[in-house]
């Protein structure tokens, strides 16, 4: 009886399930030629890892005027490059390697290296990592608000990573920090797509669709 009971509540369930993929897809393709420059967009149905590398050094520069020229600036720029690429071809502990080196080098204030930190941890799912990384380079970041809000999409999608879809605090970080970095009020479509999905899988789907919409 109580495995009948169940496999109903499951099939009950299904519908809604289906209509929260249909319109996460849907807006997902909408969503899509936005999103193409993005680096590390967020969960599957909006990641989009297409050249993370030139947004990281777009941003980086505005990052990198405001810290001063400390170090070795060819050294810097060297290694950071070479972080970026290991990262664009997926070699993330060796992209983390450079990334610190460069960091060093920068008084370990460098926002841009804390980005791309974030991304290389992100590679290897160390997720309390992502999160420690963000909040450096959200530090770091100060009067560059597009850096910022990369730092809190980032860190919203490590945490609702490590939520499994299940732990609702977890869900309720994820969204504050979506929150944050929408409230910074940078064009970034991945951010309001993110808070989105969170909101569904925190079992609020009005306010969900509202913003995927």
């Amino acid at each position: 009886m109580d495995g009948f009971c169940t496999e109903k509540r499951r099939r009950r369930r299904s519908p809604s399930t289906l209509i929260r993929l249909s319109i996460c897809l849907m807006v997902g393709v909408l969503l899509a030629p936005a999103l193409a420059g993005i680096s590390w967009a967020g969960f599957p149905l909006a990641r989009s890892q297409g050249a993370p590398a030139q947004r990281t050094q777009t941003q980086g520069t505005q990052a990198q005027g405001t810290q001063g020229a400390n170090g070795n600036d060819a050294s810097y720029d060297s290694e950071f490059q070479k972080g970026l690429d290991l990262l664009r071809r997926k070699r993330y502990d060796d992209a983390l390697k450079s990334f610190k080196r460069a960091n060093e080098l920068r008084n370990k204030q460098s926002a841009e290296c804390f980005y791309g930190m974030a991304q290389a941890y992100l590679g290897l799912e160390a997720y309390k990592n992502v999160a420690e990384s963000c909040d450096k380079l959200i530090e770091f970041a100060a009067g560059n608000v597009e850096l910022q809000a990369q730092g809190y999409n980032l860190k919203g999608i490590a945490l609702q990573t490590q939520s499994e879809g299940k732990d609702q605090k977890k869900l309720q970080d994820a969204e504050a920090n979506f929150r944050q970095g929408l409230a910074l009020g940078t064009d970034l479509p991945v951010l309001r797509y993110n808070l989105g999905y969170t909101l569904l899988q925190e079992n609020r789907d009005p306010e969900g669709i509202a913003e995927l919409m």
